[in-house]
């Protein structure tokens, strides 16, 4: 809970700051990213949770990551640093999930019965 915590507040912080930002397309961009990578959180959750698909929510994080990663660089690093920087622990913290993630699927595979 702590970490799902954190991560409305890194992505209210990250959103604070750009709706300080005048309007440009990159800050359109930025927003739609971001929007996209909530989104994708949340099917995460329902592949992991819900259904139990363990192989579907690792394969879910791969692109996941990706787009954190392409906000970071082509984006916040450009258009506000603070708010990049407040994405940055998430980031670190990504690397370390999709590990998890990847483990606990390789550890909870079905037993193949020949």
């Amino acid at each position: 809970m702590v970490i799902g915590a954190l991560y409305y507040v890194i992505c209210f912080s990250v959103l604070y700051r750009l709706f300080l930002l005048p309007s440009s397309p990159g800050r359109t961009a930025a927003f739609a990213m971001i929007g996209a990578i909530m989104f994708v959180n949340a099917l995460w959750d329902y592949f992991f949770f819900r259904t139990r698909n363990l192989f579907h929510a690792y394969l879910l994080g791969l692109p996941y990551g990706a787009l954190a990663i392409s906000l970071f660089l082509l984006l916040l690093l450009r258009l506000d640093r603070i708010a990049a920087w407040c994405l940055f622990p998430y980031l670190l913290y990504l690397f370390y999930a999709n590990v998890w993630s990847y483990r606990t699927w390789k550890l909870n595979r079905p037993e193949r019965i020949d």
